[in-house]
């Protein structure tokens, strides 16, 4: 029998679901193609709108017999289209010991495509020490405190589909040591809370929208921030003399899209200086 024909037949059995006879080489795992874990697993609030977590009977054994083939090479959260919130500590099974629930062989955190999801809550994916990848979904308006605190090993969030994103709160992305650069260009940022990026010592890069207004206390403190690009800068933003503290001794800071001269990239840098705690080594570029 040539192998296409092998092919074909086995394509038609996976469909029909008798994979006990010839096994398929696609991982049944919700979206074979994509790796994503299956919706099945998760679990909502009564009205089916708040995403609450992993449903017990996964938590008590991610790797049984019920679940085995659905997700054997799955690396992928796909948050369902149908969840408006994730709930506070939704993936902490104990916030004061910092025990995460998602299991180690999930790396990527992403969201349907129809998803409208408008919040994420306090805590939900904090201390995770798997995620390496985050992409955000259009539909997101906060993300709440601590949301993505210690997630130890996250190198990369794509916030380019947030662009209705107006919030991020205290604590966010604290702690996440390999984040190296964030681009919020694309969002409609105007508060940066409190800790936002504190110790994370990586991150070297950071683009603001025009729609920034507010960045906290110690909010990039102990990171590695060298590079700083605004997108029109307004000049209002309101710092805290420590929003910028403890960052890189040298630096380069650029507005593109300059509305006058009184905005422009060295007014910026002058600014940032003055009342953000930003080294006098820093240049305008």
């Amino acid at each position: 029998m040539n192998k296409k024909l092998i092919k074909t037949i086995a394509s038609i059995i996976c469909g029909l679901g008798t994979t006990t006879i010839i096994p398929c080489v696609a991982s049944s795992c919700g979206n074979s193609s994509n790796n994503i874990l299956p919706k099945e697993v998760y679990k909502f609030s009564d009205d089916g709108k708040t995403l609450l977590g992993f449903k017990d009977a996964f938590l008590n054994d991610p790797n049984s017999k019920i679940y085995k083939d659905k997700f054997t090479n799955c690396d992928t959260m796909r948050i369902p289209a149908n969840a408006t919130s994730i709930a506070y500590f939704a993936f902490i099974d104990d916030p004061a010991k910092k025990n995460s629930t998602i299991p180690n062989f999930i790396t990527k955190l992403t969201f349907a495509k129809e998803s409208v999801c408008s919040s994420i809550e306090l805590g939900a994916f904090a201390f995770c020490s798997t995620l390496i990848f985050v992409n955000l979904p259009n539909s997101l308006i906060e993300i709440g405190n601590s949301a993505f605190q210690g997630c130890s090993i996250l190198t990369s969030i794509d916030f380019s589909n947030a662009t209705n994103l107006s919030s991020i709160g205290v604590s966010v992305f604290r702690d996440c040591s390999w984040l190296t650069s964030i681009d919020l260009s694309h969002t409609s940022l105007s508060t940066i809370g409190n800790n936002t990026f504190l110790s994370c010592r990586l991150l070297t890069y950071a683009n603001f929208p025009s729609s920034l207004t507010k960045i906290g206390s110690t909010a990039f403190k102990n990171s590695n921030l060298s590079n700083i690009t605004w997108n029109a800068w307004n000049g209002e933003t309101i710092l805290q003399s420590d929003s910028f503290s403890s960052v890189a001794v040298k630096g380069s800071i650029k507005v593109t899209n300059e509305t006058d001269d009184a905005h422009d990239s060295a007014k910026l840098l002058q600014y940032l200086k003055d009342n953000g705690g930003l080294s006098e080594d820093w240049t305008a570029v």
